[in-house]
Order: C-alpha cells, then sequence, then structure tokens
C-alpha cells in the first residue's frame, strides 16, 4: 500500500466530511432525512389500474398493475423490475397507497429470476423498498457466483433481501439479517414466494450451523427454512452494531465464509461498524463485498477500516441506469417524458487474510466496466 495512495484517500476522506448530510447523526435521524428527501421513482407515481377480477373486502382491494417495467443497466448486463401486484388500502381518485409491492426481478442474459414483497416506509423504514444498491450487489453476486457457490454467507442490513434470496440458490446457507422485526416477517414471505414452502421449519432454532449458544443469541435467530434440495435459509435479528463493538479479537461468531451489504454506509461511524461487523463474522481467509452509492460518506470510513484490518482486495466504481421500460406509456401517464437515474456505486471486497493483494481501482460505464485508472 503506498504513502501517496493513503494519503491521497484521506484527503478524500476529509473532503466527503465537509459535505456529509449525515454527520453526526443517530439511525433515527438518518431513517427521518431519508424519507423525507427521498424523491418518489416515476414508477412509484403512476396509478394503479384496475381489474375486474379484483377481489374486494370492504374498503380494501386487490389491485393489479399497470404493465410498465423498470430497466437497470449494470455494464452490458440487463435486469428488468416488473411490479407485479399490490394491494392497496386507500384509494382516492388516482391516488393510491400500497400496503405492500410484489415485484419480480428478472436478469435478461440467462433469465435468473427473484421475486420480492416491499412495504411501506411508515411499515417497513429504510429498508422497505429494494434501493439500486442492492440490484448492484445481486449482479455483482451473479458475476462472481463462485464467491458464495456451496458457502455459509450472511447478508448485512437485508431489507427486501434481494441480493440474499438470489444467494439463497447457490449457497450452503444463507444467513439474512435486519434489526427490524417487521422486515424479519417480511423476508420470510420472499423467501417461500421464491423457494416455496420449506421441507422444515423451525422457529427460534436454538443453533444456527456450528455456533454455540453465545453466538446463536448474538444472532438472534427467528425462524430457520430447510428445503428439498438441502438449503438453508435462516432469518436473524442481527444488530451488526453489536457484532462489531465486540472488539476485532473476537472470535464467537466468526464461522462464516462470505458476508455481503448494500447501501449500509450512511455515516462514518456506520462504515466503522460495517467493517468491522465483516471481519468479526468472517472465518479465516473469507471475504467480504460491500457496495454503497458514491454519496454515502461512510464507505471511506469503511474502506480504511477494511485496510487496517486486513486485504483490500479490489474498489470498483460500477454505474447503474434506471428507467422505464414501456417510456411511451410512462409519458402518456406521467405527462412528461419519464426520469432516467445514473449512479455510481463503490464496491469493496475484502479479505479477513491471505496473500497480500495490490488495490485495483477500478471504473465501470453503462456498456464498460473495468478499465484501471492511473
Amino acid at each position: 500500500m503506498s504513502i501517496f495512495w493513503e494519503n491521497s484517500m484521506l484527503q478524500a476522506k476529509l473532503a466527503y466530511y465537509q459535505s456529509n448530510p449525515f454527520s453526526g447523526l443517530g439511525l433515527e435521524e438518518i431513517d427521518a432525512l431519508l424519507s423525507s428527501d427521498d424523491e418518489e421513482e416515476d414508477e412509484d407515481l403512476l396509478t394503479l389500474q384496475k381489474h375486474q377480477q379484483d377481489l374486494e373486502v370492504g374498503h380494501n382491494s386487490s389491485l393489479e398493475w399497470q404493465e410498465v417495467g423498470v430497466m437497470h443497466k449494470i455494464g452490458p448486463r440487463r435486469i428488468i423490475e416488473q411490479r407485479t401486484f399490490a394491494y392497496d388500502d386507500l384509494i382516492r381518485g388516482s391516488t393510491t397507497k400500497s400496503l405492500c409491492r410484489l415485484k419480480d426481478f428478472c436478469c435478461l442474459h440467462d433469465k435468473t429470476q427473484v421475486a420480492v414483497r416491499e412495504l411501506e416506509f411508515e411499515t417497513g423504514g429504510v429498508g422497505f423498498k429494494v434501493w439500486d444498491a442492492s440490484v448492484v450487489l445481486m449482479d455483482w453476486l451473479h458475476t462472481n457466483v463462485g464467491e458464495i457457490e456451496r458457502k455459509n454467507v450472511v447478508e448485512l442490513g437485508a431489507g427486501c433481501g434481494l441480493a440474499g434470496i438470489f444467494a439463497v440458490d447457490h449457497a450452503n446457507s444463507v444467513l439474512l439479517s435486519d434489526s427490524d422485526e417487521t422486515l424479519i416477517e417480511n423476508l420470510l414471505t420472499s423467501v417461500v414466494m421464491n423457494r416455496g414452502e420449506a421441507q422444515s421449519t423451525q422457529y427460534f432454532p436454538t443453533q444456527v450451523l456450528e455456533l454455540d449458544v453465545e453466538a446463536t443469541a448474538l444472532l438472534k435467530p427467528r425462524v430457520s427454512l430447510q428445503f428439498e434440495d438441502g438449503k438453508i435459509a435462516t432469518l436473524c435479528m442481527l444488530d451488526y452494531s453489536q457484532v462489531g463493538s465486540r472488539g476485532i479479537r473476537d472470535d464467537t461468531v466468526a464461522h462464516f465464509d462470505f458476508v455481503f451489504g448494500s447501501d449500509i454506509t450512511y455515516s462514518e461511524q456506520m462504515g466503522l461498524t460495517v467493517a468491522r461487523a465483516c471481519y468479526s463474522l468472517l472465518k479465516p481467509l473469507g471475504r467480504a463485498v460491500v457496495v454503497s452509492p458514491n454519496e454515502r460518506v461512510g464507505h471511506l470510513d469503511c474502506l480504511l477500516e477494511f485496510m487496517r484490518l486486513g486485504i483490500v482486495v479490489s474498489v470498483q466504481e460500477v454505474v447503474h441506469q434506471r428507467e422505464m421500460t414501456s417510456a411511451a406509456i410512462a409519458e402518456r401517464m406521467l405527462g412528461r417524458k419519464p426520469k432516467i437515474c445514473i449512479r455510481t456505486n463503490i464496491v469493496i471486497l475484502f479479505s479477513k487474510s491471505g496473500p497480500a493483494h495490490a488495490i485495483g481501482w477500478h471504473c465501470g460505464g453503462a456498456e464498460e466496466e473495468g478499465q484501471q485508472i492511473g
């Protein structure tokens, strides 16, 4: 690691501190700021169209979503997001409020498909929806599936669980974790939507993998599902700030081969916490990947802490583009051209220990990825 590179990172870190809107805020304050500042996406502004076969019970009605989807572009790869169903409890003219939405995410190059259920912010907090960074994370896992194949893996701050549910088809066992009980219940619904009924279901399991009682208590497992093909999905009320605060030499929960998370570095402290939690959860030689939108200042603290704790294998800039698939229909319904959202995400790959690697900084555009800079 060159002194010049470290100094450059520190200078960049100071520059981000000066413009960081989340600096000094607690988690509840960050949640409130995100909910008030987040501009509604075009697809959320479209009116739901009632179908003749809708089931109506009192003031509630099941509604089918207009056939307008979203295209996610990450390098040469394309992922279609299609809202398939929404359940509403309030309909006033063209205004609707959804209790939940079902969405399919389909990779066009091989037809991989993951279904998730989204909630409202008032119900699920920041984890109520699939954020763009989680689409980037799922794409990264899909492209680097060898990192999770036949491994025991953990998703931190799973939210709606897009990446973690994808991992269930490839890993030996997946621990999907979040600190919100409502999100854990929602994750259970989404896992079953994708995998069907489990061969066995254990509520409040007393043991997760080979972990002892103390480690299991720290992870706070709520339900463990084992499917016919032997795959295991465990949903945990894990507060990763507690894991990271126990000290980096504590190996209580160091039983996992791979850890991943997206958009969980809102603040400087959260960046440090994420890196320490990854380190604490990983076995020797275990690896972790963290995806953060470029504007989340905590990714710099996460990167620097990873550098202190082990080996940063690579750092990538990945450009993600989101646009509506049926622009003509959307324009007619919105009264304007739908927006195209382009955002850069920072992808950090960390190794707990192993042979030394040089840090590479890569840049990827909408059609081109992986060019070495400098």
